[in-house]
């Protein structure tokens, strides 16, 4: 199994000269939480990098589009200890569970699964996704055995129910095992807040198919951290019609040559909800390929970002990188913002970025009312064919139906609020 040993962020966005603000209610609960041999070497990790980092604050690169001092106030909620929320995984054939906080009498997690994950935690650069391991109440890790398909998506549900819930998982796909993943996040109630952390290796030739889907309504921060082996191949679809707060931090690492990652993103946010999402993938070995489609509709007073960087290594060589972002704003009030990057050290690759944000196009307006369309119906089926690139993309047709409804019907509601 590789392990990240260098540093994953180039100088220009590493902190310097601060010291890391980390409140008391916070290290009260962490102290807090009883001695459990497996849990403790992980969260231990993870406060660590935490300690290191700090509460997020203004000026900060990673929280660029963010309200800093919102996501402080949200990290440094007293953590509450709850059985019943967390991630929730069904069974599957040749799919192992493990629970950091087992009893005695269960079976252990293995060194091969403790291990990554530990130093996975212990080189966290994001806040809250350190705070997530550090303070979940049951994390979980799984291991798909070598060589195993999961033909039908297996569902994973992470529930927030109370004012704060931590959560953490890590799920290991071993050499040419695949599955097909369908994630979403479930939160009680508006004034609730969810933080989890989701770390997926994909060993050599491994696949993964995810699904992701916000909440639609709490408020929300999630990392998803994916690391590619040799000829691993990583399709992931996102979803959200924003909330009162939500953040999405993807991190990918192709580590060996001939990986692939797809990901791509479909967004309608409305009224006053906030979609915010932080990309930052490192094509470390030759011969890989990466995409990313970000997509967002702006209505009403939302607000859409993507904050997206790709890093491309010396030895990266023949590297095939493309990154788009795009909103389309279909209101004056709305706010959208995109910050497509590219860090290229190799000299030999083919790599493209793009960022575009404006309103939907008279020429194709104007034609489909030639052909008879009223005026709702034309904008209404112009927006869709814009969100459908992404959302086409997962071949799960059982997650991808219910995701594109959701969409639609976020849309439909806002354009409705617009006209009164």
């Amino acid at each position: 199994m590789t392990t990240l040993t260098e540093p994953r962020h180039p100088s220009q966005f590493m902190r310097h000269g601060r010291i890391p603000e980390v409140s008391e209610v916070l290290l009260s609960a962490f102290e807090a939480i009883p001695e459990q041999p497996t849990a403790s070497l992980l969260r231990s990790a993870a406060w660590k990098a935490f300690s290191n980092l700090g509460l997020p604050r203004s000026g900060d690169e990673e929280y660029s589009f963010v309200s800093a001092n919102e996501l402080q106030a949200l990290l440094s909620r007293p953590p509450q200890a709850d059985s019943t929320a967390g991630f929730e995984i069904d069974e599957a054939v040749g799919l192992e569970q493990f629970s950091l906080t087992s009893t005695s009498g269960s079976v252990p997690m293995p060194e091969a699964l403790l291990h990554p994950w530990k130093n996975i935690a212990q080189e966290e650069q994001d806040a809250p996704a350190a705070l997530a391991m550090a303070l979940a109440s049951h994390p979980k890790a799984l291991s798909l055995k070598a060589g195993t398909r999961l033909e039908k998506p297996l569902p994973m549900v992470c529930r927030g129910n109370l004012a704060r819930t931590d959560a953490a998982m890590f799920f290991q796909l071993e050499a040419g095992s695949a599955a097909k993943v369908s994630l979403s996040s479930v939160i009680s109630g508006p004034e609730n807040f969810l933080n989890a952390s989701a770390v997926f290796h994909l060993g050599a030739d491994a696949e993964l198919d995810l699904t992701q889907t916000d909440p639609a309504v709490g408020m929300q921060t999630l990392k998803l951290r994916f690391i590619l082996e040799r000829g691993a191949k990583l399709r992931l679809v996102c979803a959200s019609t924003g909330s009162r707060f939500q953040r999405l931090a993807l991190e990918v690492d192709l580590m060996d040559s001939h990986a692939e990652a797809d990901i791509r993103s479909a967004a309608v946010v409305g009224a006053s909800n906030r979609c915010h999402r932080h990309v930052m993938l490192r094509h470390h070995a030759p011969d890989c390929v990466s995409r990313q489609l970000f997509k967002a509709v702006v209505l009403g007073a939302g607000r859409s970002s993507v904050d997206g960087t790709v890093m491309v290594d010396r030895n990266a060589q023949h590297t095939d990188a493309r990154q788009l972002l795009q909103h389309l704003m279909l209101s004056k009030e709305g706010r959208a913002d995109c910050k497509p990057r590219l860090l290229i050290h190799a000299d030999d690759v083919k790599c493209s970025h793009g960022a575009a944000v404006g309103k939907m196009s008279s020429e194709q307006l104007f034609y489909l009312l030639s052909r008879g369309l009223d005026l709702k119906s034309a904008r209404e089926l112009l927006t869709q064919a814009f969100l459908a690139e992404a959302l086409d993309a997962s071949p799960l047709a059982e997650v991808r139906e219910p995701m594109h409804a959701r969409l639609m019907a976020a849309l439909r509601e806002a354009a409705l609020k617009e006209a009164t």
